[in-house]
């Protein structure tokens, strides 16, 4: 969990006063205490300024995309830049997310998403009601319902992604 202190906005160009430190610093103060193994940095999609720096800093990023054209399309360009910002040691990770169940596009889109170059995840993230409920309530999906199929989904993900990164040291 990020502490206290990143507001994600910049001061604006025309202010005099001495610049917080971006994105990437933070991160990596974040990531600096001897009790710190893990630190998430959820964006939107693209890659605005302060992604671009987490990107610089990150050891595993996690693309989440849909099984669509569009997001096969967006995946193409997200990688290339991946590439070009990254240092040398980064791993991706493409996460299928959203997909409906028990349809042709859900099963085919861990092999679509293969062929980018990227690991994939065996984790794959559902399109289900219990979402919607859970936002509604102004809950966590882990918490409504907890044995759902949609909190068991969610919960392998990190569970993956931090077994990898322990498996792989870099």
């Amino acid at each position: 969990m990020l502490r206290p202190g990143w507001t994600g906005r910049t001061p604006s160009r025309s202010s005099r006063t001495s610049r917080p430190p971006g994105l990437g610093a933070f991160l990596e103060g974040q990531a600096a205490p001897p009790d710190v193994d893990l630190v998430i940095c959820d964006t939107r999609p693209g890659l605005p300024a302060q992604l671009r720096e987490a990107v610089k800093v990150a050891d595993v990023i996690l693309i989440p995309v849909r099984p669509s054209g569009p997001d096969f399309s967006a995946l193409r360009s997200t990688l290339e830049l991946i590439k070009i910002l990254a240092r040398v040691a980064v791993a991706v990770r493409i996460i299928i997310s959203q997909a409906m169940p028990v349809t042709i596009l859900a099963r085919d889109a861990r092999d679509a998403a293969a062929q980018f170059g990227a690991e994939v995840c065996r984790a794959v993230i559902y399109s289900r009601i219990a979402h919607a409920a859970a936002a509604a309530a102004g809950r966590p999906i882990f918490q409504y319902p907890p044995e759902s199929p949609a909190a068991m989904e969610m919960d392998q993900l990190p569970r993956e992604v931090w077994r990898d990164a322990h498996s792989h040291p870099s």
